[in-house]
């Protein structure tokens, strides 16, 4: 379909659930009633400036909490969206790296780039303190290399 034509109720809600975490009737119907283009919707949805975050304390369970019912309930849910892959793309996890600070830092930092250069990212990721805990950099000696670094760039490199 070209970027010119008009949304129907299906293609809304088929975007809205791609872009955020469902479909809202009101959203649908705002954006099927207002005869916007696909490309006018996608720009509306696109047009957000990163919104920082910050989950706070120690406490993963709360933290992990607070994150989910901040999705959930986000102004740009395609911000929400964007972290969340990047979060997931990038594998850290409060379970091994066991310091809410850096997770909540790194969760930043992931906002500020979601959907800015690759390239800034990876950089920003390589020496982002949560990922350097997660893969084990801080245990690594010129005696005995740790691998986990060099095998995640690698791999980052060739994706």
């Amino acid at each position: 379909m070209p970027d010119s034509s008009l949304l129907t109720t299906a293609h809304a809600r088929h975007l809205l659930r791609r872009t955020g975490f469902g479909a809202p009737r009101a959203q649908v119907a705002a954006i099927v009633s207002g005869d916007r283009t696909r490309s006018d919707v996608v720009g509306e949805l696109l047009a957000f400036v990163p919104a920082g975050f910050a989950p706070g304390g120690n406490d993963k369970d709360k933290q992990h909490d607070k994150w989910v019912k901040y999705m959930l309930k986000a102004k740009y849910p395609l911000q929400e969206k964007l972290v969340l892959f990047w979060h997931d793309h990038f594998a850290t996890g409060i379970s091994k790296v066991q310091n809410g600070t850096l997770m909540g830092q790194q969760n930043q930092l992931l906002r500020r780039g979601c959907k800015g250069s690759f390239r800034d990212l990876m950089k920003a990721m390589n020496t982002n303190p949560a990922m350097m805990e997660y893969l084990d950099t801080v245990r690594n000696e010129k005696a005995i290399p740790n691998e986990n670094y060099a095998r995640e760039r690698s791999s980052s490199r060739s994706a």
